[in-house]
């Protein structure tokens, strides 16, 4: 049959042609096997790329939305920052202008402290001396007691003229006078 086929032409031709026929019938099948595959693939992809880009649009308004959301919280945050750095340096100015007065209440404080300090000190002197010596003040001159008075700087215009008429009045009548310089003693020692 071998020596046939290769004797007769048509034959051969035949043959070879029924040859080709079953490979291009077999790679038909096989192509139509994986046209099948793909076609079921890009139908399957198909919906699941409809629902990816439904999903995307879906994410893209969502996200329009974050952005518009996060952009109106800078805004705010921005804005607050400014606020709160306005309100630090006024809070700031406020403490050195309060701490500038405390400074300059604490020297008046100090200067004033200081003068009573002394003015006490000069009274703890002053008491037991006037209280020894209240009768030799009593016999001082009047006229030297009134140029003492009138040469008195820290001396107020009423104290200085209700000092002039008590001397001014001793000198004139001794006689009915009593004294009070104990009472006074005393105030001085409160």
């Amino acid at each position: 049959s071998r020596a046939s086929e290769t004797s007769n032409p048509i034959r051969r031709v035949v043959s070879l042609l029924q040859s080709m026929q079953v490979k291009i019938e077999a790679e038909g099948e096989k192509q139509d096997k994986l046209f099948a595959k793909f076609q079921c693939y890009c139908e399957s992809n198909t919906a699941k790329l409809a629902d990816s880009i439904t999903d995307a649009k879906a994410k893209i308004d969502s996200l329009g939305t974050d952005i518009e959301s996060s952009t109106q919280d800078r805004t705010q945050t921005v804005a607050d920052l400014a606020d709160a750095k306005e309100s630090r340096e006024s809070a700031n100015k406020a403490i050195e202008d309060a701490t500038r007065q405390r400074n300059k209440e604490n020297a008046e404080f100090e200067s004033t402290s200081t003068d009573l300090k002394t003015n006490i000190a000069a009274l703890d002197k002053a008491i037991p001396a006037i209280e020894n010596n209240m009768e030799a003040f009593m016999q001082t001159g009047t006229s030297a007691l009134l140029q003492a008075v009138r040469s008195a700087r820290d001396v107020s215009e009423y104290d200085r003229t209700t000092v002039q008429s008590f001397l001014q009045a001793r000198g004139q009548s001794a006689e009915g006078y009593t004294p009070q310089s104990g009472e006074i003693v005393g105030i001085l020692k409160q």
